[in-house]
């Protein structure tokens, strides 16, 4: 990925804010320092955002939202989810083995996710409606829910390695899967015949960075 010339000026981004804290600021560090003059002026979203309307050059977002016929979607990678708790709240209430269990905890959701959570446990999918006692359309602030021991949460993996490395954290229900619990994030555009020469470089970039990058965490899967 070498640099171009006379790529400058200002690309303005928008991102979910689960991708801006877990992808976005490599990518970006690592475009500028083959391209000094670019900046960027980044938008982080929770919920649908206008990417016409908002005069967004790009936009960085899951594949659980639709799209305008005007623009053009390229995956990136895979960002998988999990139940999180602090060990503090599973003293206190225990921890869920299987699924069922779900129905006796207090349960701390993300609105771009599922409310009724599915899993996928022994080769069966349930439908787990346990009491959802905070739902909010920030990950970061059910991450903050969580570190308070208000119940368990189902989090970007990515988003949580950090807590769970320092004991902050603690993942449960390892043997289940979260159905729909993988979230694709792609990079959305114009069609080509209308990018300048610095987004039409930086889409580029973008998506050979996640492709060919061998150190991306395992919780970001490479999106083939």
């Amino acid at each position: 990925m070498c640099a171009t010339r006379d790529i400058s000026g200002v690309i303005r981004v928008a991102s979910t804010a689960s991708f801006s804290v877990t992808g976005l600021g490599p990518l970006l560090a690592a475009y500028r320092r083959l391209n000094r003059k670019v900046q960027f002026d980044l938008t982080i979203f929770d919920t649908h955002v206008d990417m016409i309307e908002g005069g967004f050059n790009v936009c960085f977002t899951t594949d659980r939202d639709t799209l305008a016929a005007s623009l053009v979607s390229r995956r990136l990678v895979s960002i998988k989810d999990i139940a999180v708790a602090t060990p503090g709240y599973l003293a206190v209430h225990g921890e869920p083995f299987d699924s069922h269990a779900l129905l006796n905890h207090d349960l701390l959701t993300v609105s771009e996710g599922l409310h009724t959570w599915g899993l996928l446990d022994n080769g069966s999918t349930n439908r787990v409606s346990g009491k959802s006692v905070l739902k909010s359309t920030n990950c970061m602030m059910v991450r903050e829910a969580a570190l308070a021991a208000m119940g368990i949460a189902f989090l970007p993996e990515s988003r949580v390695v950090d807590d769970i490395a320092k004991g902050a954290l603690r993942e449960v229900l390892k043997k289940c899967e979260v159905v729909g619990g993988h979230r694709e994030i792609s990079i959305v555009y114009s069609g080509r015949n209308y990018l300048t020469m610095r987004v039409r470089s930086f889409v580029d970039f973008a998506t050979t960075y996640y492709r060919s990058r061998a150190d991306t965490p395992a919780s970001l899967r490479i999106v083939a």
